[in-house]
């Protein structure tokens, strides 16, 4: 539980970093589809020890590479 809780919280950082808005993070988190990984959501994706996978996500979007 602790692995998840951690992993969490930097995909949560990764993404307020990115638009400052940590309330926003929390609901892209837990409910929007990501297309690149078969809409499955950044929570389901770290639940499945993708987090730096879902890091290298935002990190491109916030470089304008995908979305």
């Amino acid at each position: 539980m602790q692995c998840f809780i951690r992993a969490t919280l930097r995909a949560l950082h990764a993404d307020s970093d990115m638009n400052g808005d940590i309330e926003r993070t929390v609901v892209w988190f837990r409910n929007e589809p990501l297309v690149p990984f078969g809409h499955e959501t950044a929570e389901r994706l770290v639940a499945k020890g993708r987090v730096d996978d879902v890091i290298r996500y935002v990190m491109s979007l916030d470089a304008g590479v995908a979305g």
